[in-house]
């Protein structure tokens, strides 16, 4: 690499030495951050429920936190310490995911589908597959009634669907039927569990859409919810007036919460140093100052780290910065560098606007006084 010459910078001729994916683990045997006994327990908790009244669960997390392989790790639990339960007995995961679903009426129209689907299709029992056929229909009733709240449907479009729907049923109404469904689920021996996950990535109207479906439905007997969300954005979101409190709404459908576990600081430390350990493999010792690293790192580095994902959106970054330029550049400077960049991009990028207060060069000594070069620094520190 040519200093000076940046237009003669090139890609380098290898691919970054390695690249984290930023997906969910479903094994315990993956789990780096000590909480796979946490979810065994959720797991077994789902499992030994032994009532006939439905239950809703739900754990709380946010953004990032892993939510998803909890979920995973409990389902894992559920299955591995059921094999050899009579299939008739055995308990069916369900795993539903309306953030699959574009727009807002196939959640609701899908969330019976799929339960149906799978009940018909993975068992051989009468019962099962009558409780899907019934729930298809139930959905295919409420989804035309699903839209009336949305803006932009005409009013006429919307009864004639309804319309539709009642016909399609005759004389049974609503009520009716939804209780011939929960008369079916009380001569199951089997639990249906579930799982519904992301949650808090559809937008506020979709939210609290999927909270009525949930609390419409959550009294069918032998049914477990097992949801998985940012408490803050959903208790926003279901928010609509002043007079209605999100976190009262949210308390009348879940029966029982979990916090996701606390990450210990140690854990993620280990982590982040066996990965940054492959990367810097061929730094020559004597080129990366330990005390140096540990300064930059204990002095406020660490804190960037709350979570997996933050250091694996760090990792991927830095693998291909570095190779870019570790033969120029100091691997420390790099590595405090890209830091800034990909987790606190407006300090990154103020730096970049305001190389002069930050390098201190002569000529801007000169045309500046103390005072002002006070108050830069205290905005500067206050992003």
């Amino acid at each position: 690499m040519n200093r000076g010459k940046p237009e003669n910078i090139a890609l380098p001729e290898k691919p970054p030495k390695m690249y984290l994916a930023d997906t969910p683990i479903s094994k315990s045997e993956d789990d780096l951050l000590g909480r796979a006994r946490f979810a065994q327990r959720l797991g077994d908790t789902i499992r030994d429920w032994n009532k006939e009244e439905s239950l809703v669960i739900a754990l709380y997390g946010p953004w990032g936190s892993g939510k998803t392989s909890i979920l995973n790790l409990a389902v894992e639990q559920i299955e591995k310490t059921t094999a050899n339960v009579p299939e008739d007995e055995r308990p069916i995961v369900i795993r539903f995911n309306p953030w699959n679903f574009s727009e807002q009426n196939q959640i609701l129209e899908m969330f019976f589908h799929e339960i149906a689907t799978e009940l018909g299709y993975r068992s051989a029992s009468k019962t099962l597959k009558k409780i899907g056929t019934q729930l298809q229909r139930y959905g295919s009733f409420l989804t035309p009634i699903s839209k009336i709240p949305v803006p932009g449907f005409r009013f006429l479009s919307i009864v004639e669907k309804i319309g539709k729907g009642m016909k399609e049923f005759g004389n049974e109404n609503l009520a009716k039927l939804k209780t011939k469904i929960s008369e079916l689920f009380k001569k199951m021996k089997r639990r249906i569990i579930i799982v519904i996950d992301d949650i808090d990535r559809l937008n506020e109207v979709e939210i609290r859409q999927m909270f009525q479906l949930i609390k419409l439905n959550a009294d069918f007997p032998n049914t477990i919810y097992l949801l998985a969300f940012d408490r803050e954005v959903v208790e926003k979101a279901l928010e609509t007036t002043p007079k209605i409190s999100g976190r009262a709404y949210l308390e009348k459908i879940v029966q029982v919460a979990f916090d996701i576990p606390m990450i210990e600081p140690t854990r993620l430390t280990r982590i982040l140093f066996t990965e940054m350990d492959k990367l810097i493999a061929d730094v020559p010792e004597e080129n990366f100052d330990q005390v140096r690293w540990g300064n930059l790192y204990y002095g406020g580095l660490r804190h960037f780290f709350s979570s997996v994902r933050d250091i694996k959106r760090f990792i991927n970054g830095f693998s291909f910065s570095f190779q870019l330029v570790s033969s120029e550049v100091n691997s420390i400077d790099v590595i405090g560098i890209e830091a800034l960049r990909i987790l606190a991009p407006k300090v990154y990028h103020a730096i970049a606007r305001n190389k002069e207060i930050f390098t201190l060069t002569s000529t801007f000594k000169r045309s500046v006084d103390n005072n002002q070069l006070k108050q830069q620094y205290e905005v500067y520190t206050k992003l």
